[in-house]
């Protein structure tokens, strides 16, 4: 179980801490399963901003799993609610854009979360993050004491949403102040730390309004941030020389989780850009590929610890499809591919790099959604189509499945034949396939794929239109092929 139900000398000493990023803690639920199925536990969770959400579906009994199911069938719609019309035509006025009705009748209870089920949990620790604005303090709630108003504090994000008064003082999200609280686990003994980190950390300074908000809350929470790994580094030296004031026997160490290249806002959330189950699917691939490559040491304490890459121009590449096998077994998989620093004027011979995130489901072999890991290749033969491999863990049985795209010419599509994608699925171990499927894609498959490419950060919009339109060609007609492979990161 991810928390330690029992005292014992290794997970008593393991913390978990869950950082805010707004909706897009979604991320978060996928690499809790992974923690999970690596066999980690904790004796202590921390949550602030968004990250109070998933610490309070764990305190309600929620399981990284069932976790998983519900942030990606959440109707991120629910966040939104509005004041009362009236208050927005008197904008001096206004308290916040919007209230907190949606998530306390909707989005709260879709999640699991339940205030008497924290308040009774044992065995495990939590505290919860919030801004006593009052005070200027930041204030780590324990789960035997927090309360519905606490928890809608502590997402609670000025301008957006009004404070919330308790006792008779004004709280807020405390992410202004800290987005990750470490000193209170280090305070509470924890000598391994596992941050999962969901703001972004740009080098650029974008020139948007609105991003430039983004990059106010990334400045307070790794700014803040850098100060706590300071404390945590001069307990360290306290530590070595044998003076522990919080009782830990050896140097408290690191572990960081984080997204290679910053994760969509919430507003890309409410426009479908990217949707929660990508999200989850994200952070359950990037958690087995931080766990599989991990040093036991940990992570340095400095500003690189959190730092992500530029992406540049992006492509992304999403679709969904279903088919019924051979075998009459319903297949669903989505594909989301994401290209970074895309070149658009050397992009027909370009060896493009994508990162991959698949989500397979198959009826009859598994009643749960499984994130998948794979590649996709596009052979360099005209007369061939694209390949893609993705391989998954289901209930225990380990599945391959593999599909190529049989391509047809551009104006052949035009006058109505079809691309066909053939799909096989092995057992891991078996070189024959055991069920095979074939969906058929028609010209307005080709036109729905041309709408699901995203283009991020392009020059203008007809560099935007044309690097749309050769992906989406080259994937389902015979054109001059570029060869795609999964982007392998950097250590």
């Amino acid at each position: 179980m991810l928390l330690n139900q029992q005292s014992n000398d290794s997970t008593s000493k393991r913390a978990l801490i869950l950082a805010g990023g707004g909706m897009r803690v979604a991320y978060q639920a996928g690499v809790l399963r992974a923690l999970e199925e690596e066999g980690l536990s904790y004796s202590h969770v921390d949550g602030t901003s968004g990250g109070t959400m998933n610490t309070a579906m764990l305190f309600s009994g929620v399981t990284p799993t069932e976790m998983c199911r519900r942030w990606s069938t959440l109707n991120m719609g629910d966040f939104v609610s509005f004041l009362p019309l009236v208050n927005y035509f008197k904008p001096h006025k206004l308290k916040a854009m919007g209230d907190a009705d949606g998530i306390i009748d909707k989005v709260f209870p879709h999640l699991g979360i339940d205030v008497s089920k924290i308040n009774r949990a044992h065995g495990c620790e939590a505290t919860f993050n919030v801004c006593n604005h009052s005070t200027k303090q930041n204030l780590a709630i324990a789960h035997t004491d927090v309360t519905l108003p606490h928890l809608i504090a502590g997402i609670s994000l000025p301008i957006f949403m009004p404070a919330i008064e308790i006792d008779g003082d004004m709280y807020t999200d405390s992410v202004w102040i800290k987005d990750a609280n470490l000193m209170e686990a280090v305070k509470r003994g924890a000598e391994e730390l596992w941050l999962v980190w969901c703001i972004g950390n740009s080098h650029d300074f974008k020139e948007n309004s609105f991003l430039q908000y983004v990059h106010m809350i990334e400045l307070s929470a790794n700014g803040a941030l850098l100060e706590e790994y300071d404390r945590i580094l001069a307990l360290n030296e306290r530590i070595a020389r044998g003076d522990s004031p919080y009782g830990q026997k050896k140097p408290i160490k690191l572990h960081v989780i984080k997204p290679p290249y910053p994760i969509p806002l919430d507003p890309d959330l409410y426009c479908g850009a990217i949707t929660a189950q990508e999200l989850v699917d994200m952070g359950y691939q990037q958690a087995k590929e931080y766990l599989h490559n991990r040093d036991e040491a940990g992570v340095k304490l400095d500003w690189q610890a959190t730092m992500m890459k530029e992406p540049a121009t992006t492509l992304v590449m999403r679709k969904s499809f279903t088919a019924i096998t051979k075998n009459q077994t319903t297949l669903e998989f989505h594909l989301r591919a994401e290209a970074y620093g895309v070149n658009a004027a050397t992009f027909t011979h370009y060896n493009l790099p994508l990162t991959l995130f698949a989500n397979i489901t198959l009826d009859g072999v598994c009643q749960k959604q499984s994130a998948a890991t794979g590649k996709i290749t596009l052979s360099t033969n005209e007369a061939e189509g694209p390949v893609f491999e993705l391989s998954t863990e289901v209930d225990r049985l380990d599945l391959r499945l593999v599909g190529k795209i049989r391509p047809v010419p551009f104006w052949q599509m035009l006058l109505g034949c079809h691309s066909k994608i053939d799909i096989q699925l092995y057992k891991e171990g078996h070189e024959a396939h055991y069920d095979e499927a074939a969906i058929t894609v028609s010209l307005w498959g080709l036109l729905t794929l041309f709408k699901s490419i995203q283009v991020k950060e392009a020059a203008n919009i007809w560099q935007m239109l044309a690097l749309k339109w050769k992906l989406a060609q080259r994937l389902l007609t015979r054109q001059k092929q570029i060869t795609l492979v999964r982007r392998e990161e950097s250590t």
